[in-house]
């Protein structure tokens, strides 16, 4: 639901990220998410304009943000209370997740 676009890398990071705290991390490969998802009847694998491939659930509208799109569509006033949020409300004291997404 967050609109980013699930290249393999992300999926594979979200996969590894979701399992319970007491499961061993299994090595998921690209190869072997890249064959499970063209051997499910309910994804579709596709590739874009860059070198990973990302997935797609059959039926279901794409409908991505683009990341590297210099258009905003969010008014200042929603970065000005963000700002606010993070820098001194409820938002100061939150740990959030680390990850390279």
């Amino acid at each position: 639901d967050d609109e980013l676009k699930p290249y393999l890398c992300t999926l594979r990071s979200r996969l590894s990220e979701s399992r319970p705290k007491d499961h061993k991390p299994g090595d998921l490969s690209s190869s072997t998410l890249t064959e499970l998802c063209r051997s499910s009847p309910r994804l579709l694998l596709q590739q874009d304009h860059c070198s990973d491939c990302f997935m797609l659930i059959r039926g279901r509208e794409g409908n991505f943000v683009d990341i590297l799109s210099p258009v905003d569509v969010y008014p200042e006033d929603f970065w000005l209370q963000a700002a606010h949020f993070f820098e001194r409300g409820e938002g100061a004291s939150m740990e959030m997740p680390g990850g390279r997404y």
